[in-house]
């Protein structure tokens, strides 16, 4: 069984940029993922890091994906989404930018062009 932390900022300040495993123990943040029920999905954690309206939030939690794609973003006037996916167990406590620097930078990039 794949296991993840599981949080948002939303709701609890220990699921914080960097998470710190022994908090997030604490804080019950650990859940097994269910298995993927579709074939060729593979379990994965995923960090998201989310901007809205200048309001910032971590996400972290299971996920399905069908490929190996570490990273991807989006962006409009009001949001900007970055996340990243990891295929170990509680890989996801590291923040999005220490997974892909490079996700990062075109997130700002991009939203430098569009401002």
């Amino acid at each position: 069984m794949h296991r993840c932390y599981e949080c948002t900022t939303k709701n609890h300040t220990a699921c914080e940029y960097e998470l710190d495993p022994a908090r997030a123990k604490a804080a019950g943040f650990i859940k097994t993922c269910p298995e993927p029920k579709e074939k060729g999905m593979r379990a994965l954690c995923r960090t998201t890091h989310q901007t809205v309206l200048e309001e910032v939030r971590i996400i972290r939690g299971c996920g399905f994906a069908n490929d190996t794609k570490e990273c991807s973003g989006s962006r409009n006037s009001e949001v900007i989404v970055n996340s990243c996916q990891c295929f170990t167990d509680l890989c996801n406590s590291v923040g999005v930018t220490q997974l892909a620097p490079a996700a990062l930078l075109a997130a700002f990039v991009l939203r430098a062009a569009l401002h």
